[in-house]
């Protein structure tokens, strides 16, 4: 031990305890590095594990665009098709319509028309028939 001096002893002293208060926490920091570390590894694994699923799930929704795609572009073909069919229906309807329409409004005068002449031949009998 070397020798000491009685002005001196008390910061030996305070060094000793001074470096112990270091040791203890230089340990108490490596415990926390080390925590932080697991606790980064264990993040890193169930990010990596989510983004797997993220990109599962993003490979499944682009087949089932692709799908989709190729089903709506049959079904826009068809839609084409059947507007292409009934432009070509719509003006031969609207004739047919307006002659229909045409014949049924005539219908009414002539059942009129008729009407009124079998009655005025009713009438003409009954006046010759029983001589008004």
């Amino acid at each position: 031990m070397p020798l000491e001096c009685a002005h001196h002893s008390g910061m030996v002293a305070n060094l000793d305890s001074i470096c112990r208060k270091i040791d203890q926490v230089n340990k108490i920091l490596d415990i926390k590095f080390e925590a932080v570390q697991e606790a980064l590894k264990v993040a890193k694994s169930e990010m990596d594990r989510r983004l797997d699923g993220m990109n599962h799930l993003y490979s499944q929704l682009n087949e089932q665009r692709a799908e989709n795609r190729d089903v709506i572009g049959i079904l826009s073909n068809d839609v084409v098709a059947l507007k292409m069919a009934l432009a070509e229906i719509k003006p031969r309807v609207t004739a047919l319509e307006k002659g229909t329409n045409y014949r049924e409004g005539t219908k009414q005068w002539s059942d009129h028309i008729v009407t009124v002449i079998i009655a005025m031949g009713v009438m003409l009998i009954a006046h010759y028939v029983f001589k008004f």
